[in-house]
């Protein structure tokens, strides 16, 4: 029924690792598409009609548009702090950036196979082999 709750969790309770790991791939499948990115989508309602307008729904380009906007004049507070916290996330995850994954895909198994995922570490590899 409508306003019910799925269900009172203890507080303190972390999320199970079958859970997390579950989440973790389905945050990778849904990544360049803005659409199941609901805070970042919200806090960028306004950006993304007015600088990212010419891009369909559910295309990549629009997340791309607003992080290439991220520090536009007209980008609010709000949205540029998501924007740069869905950054950051990209940043410790690779996966989570799908073009980084395709252009890089063969460089990882052959220059950073012992790099564990998550953390920044296949991407902090990465950029050491890339000096």
């Amino acid at each position: 029924a409508e306003g019910e709750k799925v269900g009172a969790a203890p507080p303190q309770r972390p999320m199970g690792k079958e859970c997390a790991h579950y989440l973790s791939l389905s945050e990778i499948e849904r990544a360049d598409d803005v659409r199941f990115h609901a805070p970042l989508l919200q806090a960028c309602a306004a950006e993304r009609a007015s600088l990212c307008a010419d891009f369909p729904a559910g295309a990549s380009q629009v997340l791309s548009c607003l992080l290439r906007h991220r520090t536009h004049r007209d980008t609010s507070p709000r949205c540029a702090a998501r924007l740069l916290e869905h950054q950051q996330r990209r940043m410790a995850d690779f996966r989570l950036d799908p073009t980084l994954t395709a252009a890089c895909a063969d460089d990882i198994v052959a220059l950073c196979p012992d790099a564990p995922l998550g953390k920044g570490a296949v991407i902090a590899c990465l950029i050491r082999k890339e000096a």
